[in-house]
């Protein structure tokens, strides 16, 4: 039956294959990046475990800090959104968007090149509108936040 689904549902060729092997290869190196991102302090991945993400741990408050440190780390932990990666998460949402879309659509398994073209426009779009916040948001939420550390230091 899977044999019949895939010969005929499926048509294999060379392009369907490295397509599909290519997103998988994507799918992988994005959520293994975003866990460690999300879950290890270090780039050599030995500090990991739950509330060690990269963009936050290092800010963390210690019992010794004092007023300057503090201040310096809440500046930090302020600026998280422009110090995350931003792009691999959308990366997976617009492929799981676009298969999902392109079976529901087509009403079988989609094909490769579809889904990646329906990739390619959903991640230009959902990084755009990523972009467009992080301009407008976070960045002057950025500025403002260094503007009063900086009352707050001197």
């Amino acid at each position: 039956m899977l044999k019949t689904i895939w010969e005929t549902k499926i048509k294999p060729n060379l392009q369907t294959i490295v397509i599909y092997v290519i997103i998988l290869l994507i799918v992988y190196w994005c959520v293994s990046s975003e866990w460690k991102d999300q879950n290890c302090a270090d780039l050599k991945n030995k500090i990991c475990g739950p509330g060690k993400g990269r963009a936050y741990y290092n800010s963390h408050p210690e019992e010794g800090d004092d007023h300057d440190t503090l201040v310096k780390k809440l500046q930090a932990t302020a600026k998280y959104d422009q110090l995350a990666v931003h792009w691999r998460m959308n990366m997976l949402v617009a492929i799981t968007s676009a298969f999902i879309g392109c079976y529901i659509i087509g009403k079988k398994f989609p094909s490769a090149r579809d889904v990646g073209i329906l990739t390619i426009v959903i991640f230009l779009i959902g990084y755009a509108a990523m972009i467009q916040f992080q301009h407008h948001v976070a960045v002057p939420a950025g500025k403002q936040a260094d503007l009063i550390a900086a009352k707050l230091l001197y």
